[in-house]
């Protein structure tokens, strides 16, 4: 039995019995708290009920923004649905690809992109106005890291061929969106993944006062029972920094395959990307952290 801390006196355990027996820990973001019947020691580190044959997974610092990562995950929704709505528009003439001779690409092209093109798009697909700045950067992103332009796209449908000028990496995905390809993924880039998972992982276990060298971190990643949750952490992290413009490139795109792809191959059977997934891989990752040897 772990030794620690008392409990104090005006934080007691809910539910304690006079059998010193606890039916849930007063710390509300622990995961055990829904437990009976077990003895009840104090956690050192968080002052929460510590079931000795079960351990507290109460998270100090847990690694997102709640209100940031649900914006995200939203937005990475409507981009894609976005994207898809483009390649109709385009290939029908109803839009302009970009009245700009040239851009520096990225964000900037797709905020000239989206303002000249804005009372043409469905509403349920744009963003609100004083949000299209984020918007644009993350969808940005989305289309510079996870497609390629096909070489010889062919017919762009019945409407004529838009005018445009600038030739930027994302004003060229633009025009050519419903030939936009997944990018094939190499093993730099699975292995540029596997490092940005570690790293996240360090930072996690440091920001909440857990010991984890770098080898106990690369044992996690590339353990099979923990690597879907790494993959979570760090691609949660990395959604997040894309509101913000920023990518490492086909690297998320690996993430992302960790997370919902089969590893037989091709996407999880009704898989979505919802919030309490990445809340629960934090808690595995907690979990394997502490009992790492």
């Amino acid at each position: 039995m772990r030794s620690g801390r008392q409990l104090p006196q005006h934080l007691p355990a809910r539910g304690q019995g006079r059998d010193n027996t606890v039916t849930a820990c007063y710390n509300p973001r622990c995961a055990t708290r829904r437990l009976t019947g077990l003895s009840a020691d104090f956690h050192s580190a968080c002052e929460t009920v510590f079931l000795p044959e079960l351990l507290c997974l109460s998270i100090e610092d847990p690694a997102f923004d709640d209100k940031r990562l649900a914006t995200a995950i939203a937005t990475r929704e409507r981009s894609y649905r976005l994207l898809l709505w483009i390649g109709d528009a385009i290939d029908n003439g109803l839009i302009l690809t970009s009245r700009a001779s040239h851009h520096s690409g990225g964000p900037e092209a797709a905020i000239d992109w989206l303002r000249s093109n804005y009372d043409y798009i469905p509403e349920e697909l744009r963003p609100s106005k004083d949000a299209i700045n984020e918007f644009a950067a993350f969808f940005s992103t989305y289309l510079t890291s996870s497609f390629d332009m096909v070489e010889r796209p062919g017919t762009r449908g019945k409407g004529p061929t838009p005018k445009f000028g600038c030739r930027c990496d994302l004003c060229m995905r633009i025009i050519q969106a419903s030939h936009l390809q997944p990018k094939k993924l190499h093993t730099r880039d699975k292995r540029r993944a596997d490092f940005l998972m570690i790293e996240c992982l360090a930072q996690f276990a440091r920001e909440n006062g857990l010991d984890l060298g770098e080898q106990l971190a690369a044992q996690i990643v590339s353990n099979q029972e923990t690597r879907r949750s790494a993959a979570y952490l760090a691609y949660g992290d990395w959604l997040i920094r894309r509101l913000a413009g920023e990518s490492d490139g086909p690297a998320i795109l690996a993430l992302w395959r960790i997370i919902a792809w089969d590893p037989r191959g091709g996407m999880r059977r009704g898989f979505e990307l919802q919030l309490k997934d990445f809340k629960v891989a934090e808690e595995t990752l907690v979990s394997a952290i502490r009992d790492a040897k």
